[in-house]
């Protein structure tokens, strides 16, 4: 599939891409118990307070609960889960902390960098909301069934794209 550029705007990638952000960052405030707190390979986690029984039902919980899938691909979710969820003992734990600074996608400035069928390469330059140097961030979306997912973001500490 080709990706009809005429239906796409800058104004349309940073709505998905602010949309998404915010997404990650309520997701970061899911119910856990922060009185039962893992360190795992140099990250904290704190105990769920949702019955989770696999990462399956973690992915379905986020499509159902917080409509990931409406921002993001499939791929991304899975690899989200990987970042944010961990299984120790048989109990699911999530992240613990802010993951990352908020960036100011609104502001930032966005180019393209390439596009091959269905997706769209891009460069997100910008800044975070506290005084820090700025950012280049990569994204890749997925255009697939008439609208555009993120399919890679580098955002969140979570670098899924060399």
């Amino acid at each position: 599939m080709i990706i009809n550029l005429k239906n796409i705007s800058e104004k349309n990638i940073k709505n998905l891409l602010i949309n998404g952000d915010k997404i990650v960052r309520n997701i970061n405030r899911i119910s856990k118990n922060t009185k039962n707190i893992i360190k795992l390979n140099g990250a904290t986690y704190a105990k769920l307070n949702i019955d989770i029984k696999s990462y399956g039902s973690i992915f379905n919980f986020l499509n159902q609960n917080y409509k990931m899938n409406e921002y993001y691909t499939d791929e991304f979710i899975k690899y989200f889960i990987k970042f944010m969820f961990v299984n120790f003992n048989d109990v699911y734990y999530v992240v613990y902390g802010n993951i990352s600074d908020p960036i100011d996608i609104k502001e930032s400035k966005l180019m393209l960098t390439g596009m091959y069928l269905n997706k769209l390469y891009l460069t997100l330059t910008g800044h975070v909301f506290i005084e820090e140097p700025d950012f280049d961030m990569k994204v890749i979306l997925t255009y697939t069934d008439n609208k555009l997912l993120i399919d890679k973001f580098d955002n969140w500490g979570i670098n899924l794209i060399d």
